[in-house]
């Protein structure tokens, strides 16, 4: 389990836990069935940071971004809603993809530029999500500037980060750092997952 830091800078801190996790591949109400990765990809070399975007990356906010939502949010018939009753739910494969960096000692980051970075961090919450991120950098701004802050934080090389995004901009930018970025179409699967760990191991071929 990482050890959360304080909240400082958008980073994540513990708060009175939210306990979604009794079933292991229930977030929200989305019972599915994640696919598990190979153990091929289990046992290969695994970057030591693993990053996402949040809105259209790791979660879907009933079809739009987390700042567009209205609060209050809340937790009703194990479904994570709005005021309206939006369903935020995360992507079908983000269960096992967290479980498998967690399996690893991969450390889980956040970078979100979201115009709204309250309301994103009471979502995490309400999903579950708060002690499994190790870094979160989460407020409008350049993905750059994210990174830097995550560099900083985690004393690690961009070399060493995988970075999920579904918009091309993020992805553009936050390659000239040297950190391996993904683009995203669809919402996390465990395919796009694996492209993107097989293009970090490729680095600098």
């Amino acid at each position: 389990m990482h050890k959360l830091l304080p909240l400082l800078r958008g980073r994540v801190v513990a708060a009175a836990p939210v306990n979604l996790n009794e079933d292991p591949i229930r977030f929200g109400d989305d019972r599915v069935n994640a696919r598990v990765l190979p153990q091929q990809t289990m046992m290969s070399e695994f970057p030591k940071l693993v990053v996402f975007d949040l809105d259209f990356t790791l979660w879907d906010c009933g079809g739009t971004y987390c700042d567009c939502l209205s609060p209050p949010f809340a937790l009703r018939l194990g479904r994570v809603v709005d005021r309206r009753g939006l369903h935020v739910r995360l992507y079908n494969d983000v269960a096992a993809i967290l479980e498998a960096c967690d399996q690893v000692g991969a450390s889980i980051a956040l970078a979100s530029r979201t115009e709204q970075p309250a309301w994103a961090r009471q979502l995490i919450d309400l999903l579950g999500l708060t002690d499994r991120i190790a870094f979160a950098e989460i407020y409008p701004s350049s993905k750059l500037k994210h990174f830097a802050s995550l560099q900083a934080a985690s004393d690690l090389e961009y070399e060493e980060m995988l970075f999920f995004d579904d918009e091309r901009r993020n992805i553009v930018e936050v390659e000239t750092l040297g950190v391996t970025a993904i683009h995203v179409h669809d919402g996390m699967t465990t395919d796009v997952f694996q492209v993107g760990l097989d293009r970090w191991r490729d680095r600098g071929e």
